[in-house]
């Protein structure tokens, strides 16, 4: 039995990072007190203060303005950033640390990830390299959620989303090579199924296809030749719907009008040995008149099965045909024309 049905679509994990708790002014902080002593506020070395709310720094100061290299403890979060500060503020380069053991390190704007970076969760498998803007994923970068690379995304984000062109491989070894919007396959893109064989190439939206485009089915055999059915043309939320191409491995071909992934409407069946059916076709089937005789199933078994080159099945086959011809001419003004 030949296997039309589009696959499902393998689905994508969404990574969440949470922005840090830090309020990025720390100047409206007042100093609670110093690691040892009282001091003028204006100083410039290193020191150890506590804040109110017991939030402790430890490092340089320059005229009483966190500036340069320390270290900053949250106390109701337990988060921990270590790296550069200026002018009371987290910019330039450094680590995040939160309690349950995510990690971000990279550069930080005003307490926010901003500019190239790597954040690793907790589960120590997913792991994010690339760029940053206002403390979320935008412009290009990887996200791994293996740890062992085999599953990953790699390409453009837009605020925490895939968006724009990217690579993703999935945790089967299937592949996406192509357009993204808010996390979904949208536009044109490649889909490959690892272990079938099958593969689509061409429009998507929202995560399905739709569009145009073209979807292989390689057949298992025993040839050095691979042998493949493959249908190209209108594609509906997944399924071949409006006008299309279906070529079969056996080297029969039907191009005509789809609905809900059968031929229906008005198309012409190309037959191996070389004949033509040109006309009607019904949920997948010939379309038959009253006391016509059914042809459907013996077309459908001949292309599968290859009998149709056979020299007794053509035989019969053209005689089947002209009578049938001969029904309609007799009794239908046109339906179809068979050439032989």
């Amino acid at each position: 039995i030949i296997e039309e049905e589009v696959p499902e679509v393998p689905s994508s994990p969404v990574l969440k990072i949470e922005e840090p708790p830090f309020q990025t002014h720390l100047a409206e902080i007042v100093i609670k007190e110093f690691e040892n002593e009282k001091e003028d506020l204006l100083f410039t070395g290193f020191r150890t203060v506590t804040y109110h709310g017991g939030h402790v720094y430890s490092g340089e100061f320059v005229n009483g303005l966190m500036h340069g290299k320390g270290e900053y403890h949250w106390k109701d979060t337990g988060l921990v950033y270590k790296g550069d500060f200026t002018d009371n503020s987290v910019t330039g380069s450094g680590i995040y640390e939160w309690e349950d053991g995510s990690c971000y390190k990279g550069e930080v704007l005003n307490g926010l990830r901003h500019g190239n970076g790597s954040f690793y969760c907790a589960d120590n498998r997913t792991i994010y390299h690339g760029e940053w803007s206002d403390g979320k994923r935008n412009g290009k970068g990887r996200i791994i959620y293996d740890g062992n690379g085999k599953d990953y995304y790699d390409g453009n984000w837009l605020e925490n989303k895939k968006c724009g062109h990217g690579f993703r491989q999935y945790p089967s070894g299937s592949t996406y090579d192509g357009e993204w919007l808010n996390n979904l396959r949208h536009g044109s893109g490649t889909m490959i199924w690892a272990g079938t064989g099958e593969c689509y190439s061409g429009q998507w939206e929202n995560g399905i296809q739709h569009g145009k485009g073209t979807h292989v089915w390689m057949m298992e055999t025993d040839s050095q030749h691979p042998l493949k059915n493959s249908y190209t043309g209108d594609f509906v939320q997944g399924r071949r719907e409006g006008t299309g191409c279906f070529a079969y491995a056996s080297g029969a071909r039907y191009d005509g009008e789809w609905v809900d992934n059968k031929k229906h409407g008005y198309g012409k069946f190309f037959f191996q040995d070389g004949s033509i059916f040109d006309g009607n076709f019904i949920n997948d089937s010939i379309a038959n008149r009253p006391g016509s005789p059914d042809i459907g199933k013996m077309v459908r078994s001949a292309v599968v099965t290859g009998r149709v080159s056979s020299p007794l099945y053509r035989a019969m086959a053209r005689t089947v045909l002209k009578v049938r011809v001969t029904w309609f001419v007799r009794h239908v003004t046109h339906t179809c024309v068979v050439v032989t």
